[in-house]
């Protein structure tokens, strides 16, 4: 596996496109990024002493839509096996630890392979977050504990794990959803449901008062619980 470290980069994601002709697995990992991304072209805060890591895979075409979940356990079980603590999945590409989000993943497919973007809050930032996030972020730890390297090489681990290996019951028992009331955004239009499960497709099995139905994330802004 070919693993490139900076410093600080724009964007791991962006970094990563110039070598679209490698092989499976190669991996650039930042320290920083200045222009990180998340869903639908928002911002993702990118603070110093985070992970932030863009893999190269080039998937099956009916397993392309299972590497965001897939990468959602993977970082799951990660944090837990350095934290010691319980982490929860918010549907379908948030980690969470004690009720902040702690890693967001943005996957983007550029013919036909697919950038796992990854980024984690290891290390609570200098001057912590911003006061308009500080309710929802969180981090893994309050000081360098020493872990970056062993941390991004558990979790690559861990991908190659689940790239083989199924990972559904993984994900739907970390559910942050499941039983909650949520609105979510559709079509431009907010609509409130009651979560119901997740199918074996990774679609959130909402119901409200028209009966049951089904989300998949690419056509549903966002999701939040009540």
């Amino acid at each position: 596996m070919k693993i490139t470290v900076l410093d600080k980069v724009d964007s791991t994601n962006n970094y990563i496109k110039a070598f679209l002709h490698e092989e499976e697995l190669f991996t650039v990992i930042a320290l920083e990024q200045t222009q990180g991304r998340g869903r639908l072209g928002r911002s993702f805060i990118s603070a110093k002493n985070g992970l932030y890591m863009s893999v190269l895979i080039k998937p099956q075409k009916d397993k392309i839509l299972e590497i965001t979940p897939m990468a959602a356990v993977a970082v799951a079980e990660t944090v837990e096996h350095f934290t010691k603590k319980q982490a929860q999945i918010k549907w379908v590409n948030d980690v969470y630890l004690d009720g902040k989000k702690v890693c967001g993943i943005l996957c983007e497919a550029v013919g036909d392979t697919v950038i796992l973007g990854i980024g984690v809050n290891v290390q609570k930032p200098e001057n912590d977050f911003d006061e308009s996030i500080r309710h929802v972020a969180g981090y893994l730890f309050e000081n360098d504990e020493g872990i970056f390297e062993d941390f991004y090489k558990y979790l690559l681990e861990r991908i190659a794990f689940y790239r083989q290996n199924d990972f559904f019951d993984g994900y739907l028992s970390r559910s942050f959803l499941i039983g909650e009331d949520v609105t979510y955004i559709r079509d431009g239009v907010t609509l409130t449901a009651r979560v119901k499960g997740i199918d074996r497709s990774y679609s959130l099995i909402v119901e409200d008062s028209e009966g049951e139905k089904r989300l998949f994330s690419g056509e549903v802004n966002t999701v939040r619980k009540l």
